[in-house]
């Protein structure tokens, strides 16, 4: 079974921006900006999924997350309510991924921007 929804989601929905901490701070907000997740997104500085859930839930607006690619893993994996080991995730340094919080489900989007940082 597909974790993917039947249908294309509206860009409008809530997003939750994925950058590895590794990436050059130099490049962050250019990155982030690329993607469409820099204005007017609220930096997470949280790694408790129970506390992050709660501020998905309560907000509005876009989140970004900026975190080890370990914490990454483990917050796509419990949002979409997967295991350790289910799917090979990566959130490699210079890269931005996107989950989208839709009612009662996440969709996860690894963007390739193809800009050059």
């Amino acid at each position: 079974m597909s974790a993917l929804p039947p249908y294309n989601p509206p860009p409008t929905d809530r997003s939750l921006w994925l950058v590895n901490s590794e990436t050059p701070a130099d490049d962050l907000q250019r990155l982030l900006d690329s993607a469409g997740a820099g204005e007017g997104a609220e930096r997470v500085a949280t790694d408790d999924l129970a506390e992050l859930r709660r501020i998905l839930e309560a907000g509005d607006g876009d989140l970004v997350m900026v975190a080890p690619e370990e914490t990454l893993q483990a917050v796509v994996l419990a949002l979409i309510g997967g295991k350790p080991g289910m799917a090979r995730l990566r959130f490699l340094p210079g890269a931005v991924s996107q989950v989208q919080v839709l009612s009662g489900r996440a969709v996860v989007r690894h963007l390739n921007l193809g800009v050059e940082l």
